[in-house]
This record gives structure tokens, C-alpha cells and sequence, in this order.
């Protein structure tokens, strides 16, 4: 059974010092986090892989869904869908 990577998008979890950044620039830290790490995934040939982008003020969420739309229409990523146990968790099918 192949295993399922996670990770969080919460930058907390990855960028200690937010000092001076923009929330543009932390949102877009966290997209750049998801798809250094869709691309790794789809380099180890790993099916699925789980985002936490929390709940919050929905603001990275519905950032993360947007860049996820633009990936499978563009073939990287063949689907994606919220957890069924949590909603602050997306998880993502690749074409591996």
C-alpha cells in the first residue's frame, strides 16, 4: 500500500519569520509550497497526497482550490476533493 503524504500549508509549519511579508506573499508562499511538493510527489510517483490549508477565513483555501482547478485542466493532477473527515484538508489525486 502506497503511503499518502501530507502537508501543511499552514506557514507556521515551514516559515517561522513572517515579519514584513504581506498576506498576498504568505498565501503565495503557501502555493508555492503545494506544488514544489505536487511535483516531488509526482517525480516519486505517489497517487495521492493531502493539503491542510486549515479553516481560518478561508482565504488559502480557496486559493488552494483555485491553483488545484488550474493543474487539472492542465493534466498535472488528475482530481482532487475535500477530506471527508476534515474539512480544512484537501486531498489530491496524481497522475502518477
Amino acid at each position: 500500500m502506497a503511503m499518502i503524504e501530507e502537508i501543511d500549508l499552514h506557514l507556521e509549519a515551514f516559515h517561522p519569520n513572517q515579519y514584513g511579508l504581506s498576506n498576498e506573499e504568505k498565501v503565495q508562499l503557501s502555493l508555492n509550497r503545494m506544488i514544489k511538493h505536487i511535483n516531488l510527489a509526482l517525480d516519486k510517483g505517489v497517487s495521492e497526497i493531502k493539503f491542510i490549508h486549515g479553516k481560518g477565513t478561508g482565504v488559502l483555501k480557496e486559493r488552494v482550490y483555485q491553483e488545484l482547478r488550474i493543474l487539472e485542466v492542465k493534466g498535472i493532477i488528475d482530481s482532487f476533493e475535500p477530506s471527508f473527515f476534515n474539512e480544512g484538508v484537501v486531498r489530491v489525486f496524481l497522475n502518477a
